[in-house]
């Protein structure tokens, strides 16, 4: 009767440390999972690449770097959110989020429709027919009259649809 009296406490220790060790990693997950502090920016890794994601006036903002989880990137990253913090904090913050944008991404997004259609029909051009580089340089002419200079992200649905007819 003892001997099973000792063996009960003993299981009993041991399942007691069991689920201590349990609620202990646990607690360290749920830790780790916190939300933010208000006006704070995090550093994150979506599809293995590094992106800040914060919340400013009851929105929620994602701005994507483009660059891969690196120790040298994720400085870069740092130092972008670091500097969106201050915005917040100054109530300079820029909702665009054109201001924290790369150089890089800006230039992207400021090409006009005929450079965008030349590149296009210079990449599609090694594996083409002569014929549909005609029509591609017709498309182009086209584009040139009706465009002109004008930057791509200011052209409008319906500017397209007119252009279309």
């Amino acid at each position: 009767m003892v001997f099973q009296h000792k063996s009960l406490i003993a299981r009993n220790r041991v399942a007691t440390a069991q689920v201590n060790e349990l609620n202990r990693s646990s607690q360290s997950i749920s830790q780790s999972r916190k939300k933010a502090l208000k006006g704070t920016v995090v550093v994150q890794v979506f599809k293995d690449r590094l992106r800040l994601c914060w919340s400013y006036g009851s929105k929620r903002y994602f701005l994507y770097i483009g660059l891969p989880d690196s120790k040298v990137n994720r400085g870069v990253a740092e130092r972008k959110a670091r500097q969106i913090e201050g915005d917040i904090a100054t109530e300079n913050f820029d909702s665009t989020l054109k201001k924290y944008k790369f150089d890089s991404q800006l230039e992207r997004e400021r090409k006009s429709v005929v450079c965008i259609f030349q590149q296009f029909t210079q990449e599609r051009a090694k594996g083409l027919y002569a014929r549909s580089l005609e029509k591609y340089e017709t498309t182009l002419n086209y584009l040139t009259q009706y465009f002109k200079d004008k930057l791509a992200d200011t052209i409008s649905a319906s500017c397209a649809e007119q252009f279309a007819k």
